[in-house]
């Protein structure tokens, strides 16, 4: 291969270490976002009152679904 060619070959090895960095920074960002949301979710369900959340059906199924996950002491 000539020195053009490996010049050719290293960036466009660059160019994809690049386009990997930046879907894993945006895999990251989508994280965070995602547990911001789950997080105030998780918040707003806890102030619920018990008597709403064990009346309706999907909410009752979330509930036992956490307290399978995190048994009855939730952080």
């Amino acid at each position: 291969m000539s020195d053009d060619e490996w010049r050719i070959l290293s960036l466009r090895l660059r160019a994809l270490m690049h386009r990997r960095t930046a879907a894993h920074l945006d895999l990251a960002a989508s994280v965070a976002r995602a547990n911001v949301a789950l997080r105030g979710f998780v918040e707003a369900l806890q102030r619920t009152p018990v008597e709403y959340v064990t009346e309706h059906p999907d909410l009752a199924e979330l509930d036992l679904q956490l307290d399978g996950y995190y048994g009855e002491q939730r952080p």
